[in-house]
Order: structure tokens, then C-alpha cells, then sequence
């Protein structure tokens, strides 16, 4: 993971500096929230007209260019709905959305919060209003559609490549803290580059097994260097003057600067 990375499940760590350079795609979490938002878009509208197409399989109409028009309310409707469930699922939450397992748990549960709504309103509706067999089949191929994009999603994104490079100001036990913290819980979207300390003694040295690249005055030339893109604040006492100047011009660069608590 750039200056090191970590093994699951272990506490080994080794140089990775030549494969992360071979290929390296920066992707910030708001991002990928619009990606994910999308990808789900694409598949629910794709559940939709798949199933107006599998209910005209039973002799109720031909499907059609005219057909579709006249149900365009299901596209919409669905398509919200989606959405709704997903944001109250926190399906948009990145390290979220990266656990395989979790997502299948909470797509589940949004698909059968998604048929308990359509049951209320059919049984409230007029009788015949509603489309039971067109409903059936939106569940069945939503629910796998979203499953396999969520898996390929999850599977893609917490590769090497794509994890978020992060450089700690601070090696402490702050920074100690957050640097086990995105091992054990970061479920790989993250990538420790190292730390940046004004201690002497820590300089050139390790701490949990991850470099003490050099002081706060050369923060910004070594997140540069080190391609970061998070720079996580990780002091307990007063910020210096020289590392707060340095910490507004890596944000001025480009990079995501977040205090070590609030990463936390």
C-alpha cells in the first residue's frame, strides 16, 4: 500500500511501491456514491422494462415502443422507490458498500420493505389496479440484478488500484490508533502510505510497522510524492503553525485533509 500495506488477517507488511505504480485510479467517495447511484439506476430501470416485457408473455398486450410509454409511471415510481430504500439502508455508504455480505443482507431487506409497500398499496387500490405478476417479476430480476452489480462493485472497488492512499500527520498514539483502525475496519477501501512526525526520534524510524516518512514541513512534497489522497490529522495537542499551514496546502492541492476523529 504505497510505503507498506497489510495482509488480512495479519500484521505482516511489505513494499508495494512497484505494483501500486504500475496502475493507480484515484476515485474519491463521492464518487463512487454516484457510481453506485447510477449502477443502481441502470439495473432497476432495467428490472422494470424487462418486466413489462415478461408480462406481456401472458397474452396481455404486445410489448412495444407504445407499450412502455403507457407504463412510464413504473419507471419513475420503481426507479424512487429505489432509492428511498437504498438511502434508508445506507446502500450508498462506501465502506459500506464494499462488505459483499452486508450488502446482500440489506438489499434483501430494501426488496422486502419494497414488496411490504406494494402490498399496502394494492390492498388499499381499487381491485385489479395494480399488476401482481408484472410486481412479481420486478422483484425477482431487480433483486438479482442489484445483487450481481453490488458484488461486482464490492469485489472491483477493494482492489489495490482503487483503495484511498492515506498519509498520517501525526505518530502518536493517535495516529497508532487510526492506522489499526483502517486495517481492522476499512474492509480494504483504504492504503496506508505512512506517517509524518516533528519528533526526531521517530523520524526514519516505524510505527506499527509503517515508515515515519519525514517532519510536517515536508507534508505536502511527501503527499505528493506518496500520491495520497486522504491526509489524516492525527494530533492530540495544540496544532503548530507549521503543520497547520502545511495541512491547508495539501487541502489547496487537491487532497481530502480529515481530522483524526472524525475518520475515526
Amino acid at each position: 500500500k504505497g510505503g507498506a500495506t497489510v495482509s488480512a488477517g495479519a500484521g505482516h507488511r511489505e513494499p508495494v511501491q512497484h505494483a501500486d505504480s504500475i496502475l493507480r485510479i484515484s476515485l474519491p467517495f463521492s464518487e463512487r456514491r454516484v457510481l453506485l447511484l447510477l449502477g443502481d439506476t441502470l439495473i432497476v430501470t432495467g428490472a422494470v422494462l424487462a418486466s413489462l416485457y415478461l408480462w406481456t408473455q401472458t397474452g396481455r398486450a404486445s410489448f412495444g415502443l407504445s407499450f412502455i410509454r403507457r407504463h412510464w409511471l413504473w419507471f419513475v415510481g420503481l426507479t424512487g422507490l429505489w432509492w428511498l430504500l437504498a438511502y434508508v439502508s445506507d446502500l450508498y455508504n462506501v465502506p459500506i458498500a464494499g462488505q459483499r455480505l452486508e450488502v446482500t443482507r440489506r438489499i434483501g431487506w430494501a426488496s422486502l420493505a419494497l414488496l411490504m409497500v406494494y402490498l399496502v398499496v394494492y390492498f388499499l387500490s381499487p381491485r385489479n389496479a395494480l399488476p401482481r405478476l408484472f410486481f412479481l417479476y420486478f422483484v425477482g430480476t431487480s433483486l438479482a440484478g442489484l445483487l450481481g452489480w453490488r458484488w461486482l462493485y464490492a469485489t472491483v472497488f477493494t482492489l489495490p488500484p482503487f483503495r484511498q492512499r492515506v498519509l498520517i500527520a501525526g505518530a502518536g498514539w493517535a495516529g497508532h490508533t487510526i492506522a489499526e483502525a483502517l486495517v481492522e475496519y476499512g474492509d480494504g477501501d483504504y492504503a496506508i502510505v505512512g506517517f509524518v512526525d516533528d519528533d526526531p526520534e521517530k523520524q526514519e524510524g516505524t510505527v506499527a510497522g509503517w515508515p515515519v516518512l519525514g517532519s510536517s514541513r515536508e507534508l505536502v512534497e511527501l503527499a505528493r510524492e506518496s500520491r495520497a489522497d486522504k491526509v489524516v490529522a492525527a494530533v492530540t495537542h495544540q496544532m503548530g503553525g507549521d503543520l497547520f499551514q502545511a495541512l491547508m496546502d495539501c487541502r489547496a492541492a487537491g487532497m481530502d485533509v480529515i481530522r483524526m476523529p472524525e475518520l475515526y
